[in-house]
């Protein structure tokens, strides 16, 4: 028996939280892929099954990176290499520029990365996602000038991620995708999100650069969902914390005219208001910002 090191989705590490799989557990993983980083491999777990609670550990396990015994004398006609057949490439712990300043156009290959299965410890993967939102590029004020960002929310069938675009990434690729539309995704920098301003349930966000490669989906497939929901009624957002994320679905019974606020910048903002009711006997005011005020239905 071997033991390692091993990363989990967040679904699959809710149910650690909550007690169902404790230490010593006996899983049976169902989908899983493999990540070496450095020289320590490292196994994402996307799917597993709680077989038995044991309450020993099985046999005396040896770390799955612990260099095999093998002969130090190379066999006839072969050379020495410092290339990991996990990698394929030489180990380095240093990590790659942000964004290179000219893009490198290839062709997709090989197999999709569920978005659940992403981390910064890997940065070879390719998704295959729908854009679900897109924002308007806008433009913000730096050290280094000004420079152009829009971010986009993506999901697939494990889970759902966002996308922020920066610079000439930001020109190109807001040009590039639809919302509604399904995207091959690749060459992306990963990192904590930050759950002040997205409010997608994912560990992680995306940053693209100049070296993002966003190719559209010719033949996309029909389980690719178009939005992920979480219901709840109109009546439970009271309890809820301040600054909760919720979707709820009803009614519009009043909507307003667009209207204008100025921000603190000094530029206009659209907005409208409409108030929404369910089955739950309550009624709540949604506000709407930007383009999505003007086109919102009255």
């Amino acid at each position: 028996t071997h033991h390692g090191n091993a990363m989990l989705t967040s679904d699959l590490t809710k149910r650690v939280e909550d007690g169902e799989i404790k230490p010593l557990a006996l899983i049976k993983i169902s989908s899983y892929m493999i990540s070496v980083v450095g020289n320590v491999k490292v196994c994402i777990i996307m799917a597993m099954d709680l077989v038995e609670q044991l309450n020993e550990k099985v046999g005396e396990p040896v770390s799955w990176n612990a260099p095999k015994e093998t002969s130090t004398t190379p066999a006839k006609g072969t050379h020495s290499s410092s290339l990991s057949p996990e990698t394929s490439g030489p180990v380095s712990r240093t990590a790659p520029p942000a964004f290179p300043s000219t893009p490198r156009h290839a062709p997709f290959t090989g197999r999709t990365t569920p978005i659940e299965a992403l981390n910064p410890y890997s940065n070879k993967w390719t998704i295959r996602a729908r854009v679900v939102r897109k924002e308007e590029l806008r433009h913000v004020s730096t050290r280094m000038g000004e420079v152009s960002v829009f971010s986009m929310d993506l999901c697939d069938e494990s889970g759902e991620i966002r996308a922020t675009c920066w610079r000439e990434a930001a020109d190109r690729i807001n040009s590039l995708v639809e919302e509604g539309k399904v995207y091959m995704i690749s060459r992306g920098m990963l990192k904590m999100a930050n759950k002040k301003y997205s409010t997608l349930n994912s560990t992680y966000e995306m940053a693209l650069g100049n070296d993002a490669m966003v190719q559209l989906c010719a033949d996309e497939p029909k389980s690719m969902p178009s939005v992920r929901y979480s219901f709840v009624p109109i009546a439970s957002i009271a309890d809820k914390p301040t600054n909760s994320v919720v979707d709820v679905i009803g009614v519009a019974t009043e909507i307003s005219p667009v209207t204008t606020v100025n921000t603190k910048s000094g530029r206009e903002l659209a907005k409208r208001t409409a108030k929404v009711s369910d089955d739950s006997g309550t009624a709540i005011e949604v506000t709407v910002w930007g383009a999505r005020a003007e086109a919102f239905p009255s």
